[in-house]
């Protein structure tokens, strides 16, 4: 619940005050938007936006998701190669969209994933969101992952890459 205090005058009246109460019909479960995550941030309302405030390529899990948590989960099983977030609607937390750079969304949905979209054009970092209400914004953080993983030291002619846990 918000309040806010507002007053004026009005021609040939004294001056009012008054208090405008508003209370959020949103889902109880919107509560949980700040929580921690791990391994995205969360970022803000409305769907995640790269720094030229084009929307990501994304996968799309209807009806099946449980919790903010558990789309993050759904996101990194995809592969973590392009992804950059995740938009979740918090009214029910029931569509998942796992945000990817573009050209990585392709017709092959993975597994448990009802739906794609490849028409946008967002690249690298969520840097804003759209501000659409119904939905949340969580940004990829690379960072988290590093921190339980460990680095692989090997020859020149060789990959070198990640172990996650």
């Amino acid at each position: 619940m918000m309040a806010f205090s507002c007053s004026f005058a009005a021609a040939k009246q004294s001056a009012m005050s008054f208090v405008i109460i508003f209370v959020s019909s949103a889902s109880p479960l919107a509560v949980q938007a700040q929580e921690a995550i791990p391994g995205f941030e969360y970022f803000g309302l409305g769907g995640c936006l790269d720094a030229s405030g084009n929307a990501y390529d994304d996968y799309w899990e209807a009806g099946s998701v449980e919790s903010i948590a558990d789309c993050g989960s759904a996101c990194e099983g995809i592969g973590i190669d392009g992804l950059v977030g995740f938009s979740i609607r918090y009214t029910s937390f029931d569509n998942c969209f796992c945000k990817f750079d573009d050209g990585i969304v392709t017709s092959t949905l993975p597994d448990g994933f009802d739906y794609y979209y490849s028409d946008a054009s967002g690249t690298g970092e969520v840097t804003s969101t759209s501000g659409a209400s119904g939905y949340f914004c969580y940004k990829f953080t690379v960072s988290n992952l590093k921190k339980n993983s460990r680095a692989i030291i090997a020859p020149s002619h060789m990959h070198i890459g990640l172990i996650l846990p």
